[in-house]
């Protein structure tokens, strides 16, 4: 999810597609230690396990240095600040933001995702539910973070990620009626 000028402004969007965006501040994904979520992951993959069993990261592997940095931040509950490093959460936080005028939101999200745990989008989906806002969530199985750009056109896992664009087709075709 992407939002360039924050939810406070006069000509909201028409619809959002979610591709494994960073949201839901609150959740203790972002505001927790490593050690209290170590001792309590029932509602993480098992592809958090190498950020969890590590101490810390002490020689990442120079072809995947991205990946152990985020690593290095989450390990030390600082990703939060990397990400929104002047802490104006509410303002990039699409969870802070919802009410009944929330536009009708698709999160698209790997099952296998790494970096944000699935059940960030699955738990915005509720809120959203909670909130009156037509929403829906779309598991990509087997796919990890950012796995847009590695899919093979109409592969399976293709397919399973147009449905967000199938969804907001839906939502856009209602607005020239």
């Amino acid at each position: 999810m992407l939002t360039l000028q924050g939810f406070d402004v006069p000509k909201k969007p028409l619809a959002i597609i979610d591709f494994f965006g960073v949201k839901d501040f609150d959740d203790r994904f972002w505001t927790g230690s490593v050690d209290q979520l170590r001792n309590n992951r029932s509602d993480f993959d098992p592809a958090f396990d190498h950020i969890f069993e590590q101490k810390k990261v002490v020689k990442p592997d120079p072809a995947d240095q991205r990946q152990e940095f985020i690593n290095q931040l989450i390990q030390e509950s600082a990703l939060l600040k990397a990400v929104i490093p002047f802490g104006k959460l509410k303002q990039a936080d699409p969870a802070m933001n919802l009410d009944n005028s929330f536009p009708p939101t698709v999160s698209v999200h790997g099952t296998e995702d790494w970096l944000l745990p699935l059940g960030l989008s699955k738990r915005f989906q509720a809120k959203l539910q909670a909130a009156g806002v037509e929403g829906e969530m779309i598991e990509v199985e087997g796919q990890n973070h950012a796995f847009l750009g590695k899919i093979a056109k109409g592969s399976k896992a293709w397919h399973e990620q147009r449905k967000g664009f199938d969804f907001l087709e839906r939502v856009l075709a209602r607005s020239y009626r």
